[in-house]
């Protein structure tokens, strides 16, 4: 239920994070991470619900997190890169008896 409700906060979602937190907070009454990540959560609900956006603090870190970043181009040096290709083998061999031996036919 945490792990759960990390990723529902993450997503912005945050009537079911506070879904599951509140179950994680139920099950384990001791987890001070999941109680402060409840409180996290219920404070960014009433924001949403009374005023209908974010704490300007907490707008500002998912702002920066939903800027995505260009790729920039990066350059290989293939010079040093060995491709080795794989064969497949052509015997195989059996553990049961070590006279015998299986071989494959392409």
């Amino acid at each position: 239920n945490f792990i759960l409700g990390t990723v529902f906060d993450k997503m912005g979602n945050v009537d079911k994070a506070f879904e599951q937190f509140t179950l994680a907070t139920q099950t384990d009454p001791r987890d001070y991470q999941a109680q402060a990540l409840l409180a996290r959560v219920q404070r960014r609900k009433y924001y949403l619900d009374t005023y209908g956006y974010l704490p300007p603090a907490e707008a500002a870190v998912a702002a920066e997190a939903a800027v995505e970043e260009v790729p920039t181009e990066r350059t290989i040096d293939t010079t040093r890169i060995k491709i080795n290709i794989l064969q497949p083998r052509l015997e195989i061999k059996t553990r049961s008896d070590s006279s015998r031996t299986l071989r494959i036919k392409q």
